[in-house]
């Protein structure tokens, strides 16, 4: 689940959602039909959230990796079927979050706390600071408005911020332009 929501940025909602059926391994996207919210099986947020997204490679492979270890391998099932209900639905957010997220994190020194939703916001920031479009970054997080996307989901990392005032400091200060008045 993490692998998915960290590389597609998927709603752990979204991700519950998911079927076999609704992911096409030959051309790595998966197709957002529904969500799963406190068990109940519903629509998606928004209809912009009902758009296909790509899956890469390492999504793409833990997939997989699931689809051979699970006995809930059939196109109709959940790919994070739970074993309490013998598949019939997926495994509940809340559960799986203190069950394996947050043990997984403690584990690698991570002392914050986090949450399924946690990797939104550096899937949105990363989108950004690696320079695709907004309108990408919007479709790619399935937000009805672009305002939402880079208000609330985009952040700046420090390192950047850096980078950006340097060059200002550079052009206001350094020699090497021309023209350039001390």
């Amino acid at each position: 689940m993490g692998a998915v929501c960290a590389t597609a940025g998927l709603r752990i909602s979204e991700t519950l959602g998911l079927k076999w059926e609704d992911v096409d391994f030959r051309t790595g996207q998966a197709n957002v039909l529904r969500s799963v919210v406190d068990g109940t099986v519903g629509r998606c947020k928004t209809e912009i959230s009902q758009q296909p997204v790509p899956l890469n490679e390492v999504a793409l492979a833990e997939l997989q990796s699931r689809r051979e270890s699970t006995m809930y391998d059939s196109d109709s099932d959940w790919i994070f079927a739970s074993d309490r209900v013998f598949g019939a639905m997926p495994v509940w957010a809340g559960s799986s979050l203190q069950k394996v997220l947050q043990p997984a994190a403690r584990r690698t020194g991570i002392t914050k706390r986090i949450g399924w939703h946690t990797f939104r916001h550096p899937y949105s920031s990363l989108l950004s600071e690696f320079g695709s479009d907004v309108k990408v970054v919007q479709e790619l997080m399935r937000h009805a408005k672009l305002s939402t996307t880079m208000e609330v989901y985009t952040h700046a990392r420090m390192l950047k911020k850096r980078e950006a005032q340097s060059k200002v400091v550079d052009a206001l200060f350094s020699q090497k332009i021309a023209g350039a008045v001390a």
